[in-house]
């Protein structure tokens, strides 16, 4: 009986000291001391992003351009006030898409349908002016899926001053005016 109780203890405590040991998932900051799951990265500097919004240039007779733009600060509705940083990626879709569609888009410097024609990131958007500090990104693949209304959107790449820049963005992307 003895033996028992002595093996019951055992287990009991070695139960405890596994389920104690791992830190809580919930403290995850995803690097850079912050908790949003929807951020980019430029090297070591992490950038929370709120909210994302796309519009659909269809200009073109055989493609769409989609703009996709993530925001991490403030802006009016109509763009003429801003600030915080911010991400693009415009992607050249066939003509009959009228939303993001997913899919795997390299950055491309031909432009074609079903690649990434632009990408830059603003680490401090002020406005709606060429305010000159937009960085471009010289390579990187965005992947983009959908499951209802909900989108993820990665991207991995490197900007012109070759540091590596990274997003990720779950959640809702709205349509503004084209």
């Amino acid at each position: 009986m003895r033996n028992y109780m002595m093996m019951a203890a055992l287990l009991l405590a070695a139960s405890m000291a596994f389920t104690a040991c791992g830190g809580s998932d919930d403290d995850d900051d995803n690097g850079g001391g912050s908790s949003s799951s929807n951020y980019f990265t430029v090297g070591d500097t992490k950038y929370d992003l709120s909210t994302a919004d796309f519009h659909v240039d269809a200009t073109y007779s055989y493609k769409n351009k989609v703009a996709l733009y993530f925001w991490g600060g403030t802006l009016n509705e109509d763009w003429s006030n801003g600030t915080g940083p911010t991400f693009e990626i415009v992607v050249a879709l066939p003509s009959s898409a009228t939303e993001p569609v997913a899919g795997v888009y390299p950055l491309s410097p031909t432009k074609e349908v079903n690649t990434m024609i632009s990408a830059e990131y603003h680490e401090n958007y002020v406005g709606n002016s060429s305010n000159g500090n937009s960085i471009d990104l010289s390579s990187g693949t965005v992947t983009i899926d959908k499951s209802g209304s909900a989108y993820t959107v990665v991207f991995t790449g490197v900007d012109t001053n070759n540091k590596t820049v990274k997003l990720t963005y779950k959640g809702s992307i709205t349509r503004i005016k084209s």
